[in-house]
């Protein structure tokens, strides 16, 4: 039984390769090679369903052989397609399309050898997340500071003044509390989606 359950979970995940299209700087290359596996697969699920035998049938084999085939193109499939997004992970140049990345692949990175591969990313990604963290507190420090420069008066004396870093086409209240959302969601939305991602 626990051959069967293995053999349609595994199906079920791969089935997921033909709603995935990777973008970045390789994305066309990659996708191309995603679909390639998938083709590859598709026919071998295809071929599969097409055999008359009896898979419950004590007394033969066949079925297992087949089994064993499936096993030795699925591990073919994971070293492809764990090439695939790590390599198209080291291309994101953000936490948004890298959690994007994670998130188009689901359950998939969860494949022994996929995840073999990627789970060192991980901790990549919480440095991007961490970096992402320090750049919205100095864009907020440089806000809180501003620029200092100066102007000149009537008397023709110079005095300091502070030029606020909020768009100057909004009123200074509404510029405020639009510009603090802004910074609220860049720090919120990586962290609420790197809390739902399950790994050490």
């Amino acid at each position: 039984m626990p051959t069967f359950q293995e053999l349609f979970r595994c199906m079920m995940e791969f089935l997921k390769l033909e709603k995935i299209e990777v973008s970045g700087i390789s994305g066309n290359i990659l996708s191309g090679q995603i679909v390639q596996i998938f083709a590859e697969f598709n026919d071998f699920n295809t071929n599969l369903q097409q055999k008359n035998y009896d898979a419950l049938d004590p007394e033969s084999n066949t079925f297992f052989e087949d089994y064993a085939t499936f096993k030795e193109h699925v591990t073919n499939w994971e070293k492809r397609l764990a090439t695939i997004v790590c390599q198209n992970f080291d291309e994101c140049s953000s936490t948004e399309g890298a959690f994007k990345l994670i998130e188009m692949f689901g359950t998939l990175l969860d494949r022994p050898l996929i995840s073999e591969n990627f789970t060192p990313k991980y901790t990549t990604l919480v440095k991007m997340v961490n970096q992402e963290l320090d750049t919205t507190k100095q864009i907020f420090d440089d806000h809180q500071n501003a620029v200092q420069t100066s102007t000149k008066t009537e008397e023709g004396q110079y005095k300091p003044i502070k030029v606020s870093l909020v768009d100057k086409n909004m009123p200074p209240v509404a510029g405020l509390l639009k510009w603090s959302q802004e910074l609220r969601e860049r720090i919120q939305s990586p962290v609420v989606q790197l809390k739902k991602i399950n790994h050490g």
